[in-house]
């Protein structure tokens, strides 16, 4: 997959933490200020796996593939300074159990 810049509005990040808050990235004002400004346009090569798997997400949360590329984005840049500040992301069950730890490249 191949992207050069992107520069997107808000997507709902869950975060699990003590308080088990529900996280927003970027704030809310912020995404509704970005709404009324021009957003760049990027060509993006997909393979036809990636661009399934674009197609059933979207159509499953009945969004817009440039949305989910957006909440990708969006998530993706929220894990990487929780990386940076030395937390790690682990897939827990419904007992609050550790089941997988994420690593991000």
């Amino acid at each position: 997959m191949l992207i050069q810049r992107v520069n997107g509005a808000g997507a709902d990040v869950p975060v699990r933490s003590e308080e088990s808050m529900l996280c927003r990235w970027p704030p809310r004002a912020l995404a509704r200020n970005m709404e009324n400004i021009a957003m760049p346009r990027y060509s993006i090569d997909l393979g036809s796996k990636l661009d399934k798997l674009l197609d059933d997400l979207s159509k499953r949360n009945e969004t817009t593939k440039s949305e989910i590329i957006r909440r990708a984005v969006a998530s993706y840049a929220y894990l990487d300074e929780e990386r940076k500040a030395g937390r790690k992301l682990s897939i827990v069950d419904d007992k609050d159990r550790i089941v997988k730890e994420v690593v991000l490249p």
